[in-house]
């Protein structure tokens, strides 16, 4: 016998004819209450007989999947809108669905305060980067103050060099002549004359004069008096200069030329130092090297090659002879059968320990030149290696 309908129900009735939970038909009641009106506001509420029909509909509609959206609008095609939405008291309804909608608002008051937290987080961070940027940019206009500064330096700098350049010019234009040449004869035991020619070194200013010397004492030859600039080797037509015939001495007959003669232990061969740095004597006994174009020492090997490759000197076939730590590197002008040069070179050490070979003298057709006509010699090549 089927369970007579009764004139209202609640919601346990609902449930119970349903077969569902109180809860699930109170929550039916939040998703749609557009199509529940309970005919009174008394506790427990309760609802007119068709809101069983109502439950069942949306307990299928839910089982075949459908939306809340989906739902209504399928309700709405069988069952009236009994109410406005917004005038429902569901808020009323039971003390489940003020709990429920309690926990819902403190949901909302939970993500509300995250996003306060995030937005108090960004805003410290544009303050932060506000501070940076300001100070970035005193960077920026202090960088560009000393730009400022270092630019109006430099074009100081820049007028003060163009002044000092139109005074050297200016200067320049007012230099005296350049300082005379002067020639070097030399006299070989032949009665052969050799002419070289070499620029004066003007003396440096604030050189003190020369000291005073004893009766018979010859002057001593300072650094600004020593001659500089390239010696020529006489070619076959040179003869004696003026200044050599100040009296009536005829030379000898030309004969043969007149080289150092090798001594009884003097072979010829190849020294065994060649590898050590050429060095001479200054006229303070100092020691003075070359430095060849790559900025090393310039050694006696390559100070060979040097002077091979003269245009004024030529090697002989048996250049080399000596002995032990003695050897005499002989050369002859190419353009007379005199103008043989015999140069003395020696293996010594330094005081610091290091090991030479010493230039220790120049002979010229058998004559030994001045240590001062050597040392401009020397200085000679030490200047042209540095061009």
């Amino acid at each position: 016998m089927a369970e007579p309908t009764p004139r209202t129900l609640t919601h346990q009735d609902l449930a119970r004819r349903v077969g569902v939970s109180v809860t699930t038909i109170k929550s039916y009641r939040r998703k749609f209450p557009e199509f529940f009106q309970p005919p009174t506001l008394t506790k427990p509420l309760r609802f007119v007989p068709d809101t069983e029909k109502l439950c069942r509909t949306i307990f299928d509609l839910f089982q075949e999947g459908l939306s809340i959206k989906q739902a209504r609008r399928e309700l709405a095609k069988v069952f009236p809108i009994v109410a406005d939405i917004d005038s429902l008291p569901i808020t009323h309804d039971s003390t489940q669905g003020s709990a429920e909608s309690t926990g819902d608002f403190e949901r909302l008051f939970h993500v509300l305060g995250q996003m306060s937290k995030g937005m108090g987080a960004m805003a410290t961070a544009q303050a932060k980067f506000g501070l940076e940027a300001a100070k970035d940019k005193d960077r920026i206009d202090t960088l560009f103050a000393q730009q400022n500064a270092l630019v109006a330096h430099l074009n100081e700098i820049s007028a003060n060099l163009n002044k000092a350049l139109a005074g050297l010019a200016q200067q320049a234009g007012k230099s005296p002549a350049a300082a005379p040449r002067r020639v070097i004869n030399v006299r070989g035991e032949q009665g052969a004359v050799h002419a070289y020619e070499f620029t004066d070194r003007p003396p440096e200013s604030g050189t003190a004069g020369p000291e005073p010397r004893k009766p018979g004492e010859e002057p001593a030859r300072s650094r600004a008096e020593e001659p500089t600039g390239s010696f020529q080797t006489p070619g076959p037509e040179s003869g004696p200069t003026p200044s050599s015939q100040s009296g009536p001495t005829p030379g000898p007959t030309p004969g043969p030329p007149v080289g150092p003669k090798p001594g009884p232990r003097d072979v010829v061969g190849r020294p065994d130092f060649l590898d050590l740095p050429a060095v001479m004597h200054s006229a303070r006994g100092e020691y003075l090297g070359l430095t060849g174009p790559s900025g090393r020492p310039f050694s006696l090997g390559e100070l060979e090659a040097y002077l091979g490759q003269r245009p004024d000197l030529k090697p002989l076939d048996e250049a080399w002879q000596g002995a032990d730590e003695e050897w005499t590197l002989t050369l002859q002008s190419p353009h007379s059968t005199r103008g043989r040069h015999a140069f003395s070179f020696r293996k010594t050490q330094t005081p610091k320990g290091n090991h030479v070979a010493l230039l220790r003298q120049l002979s010229i057709d058998g004559t030994t030149v001045t240590e001062g006509f050597l040392q401009a010699f020397f200085r000679q090549i030490r200047e042209s290696l540095l061009h």
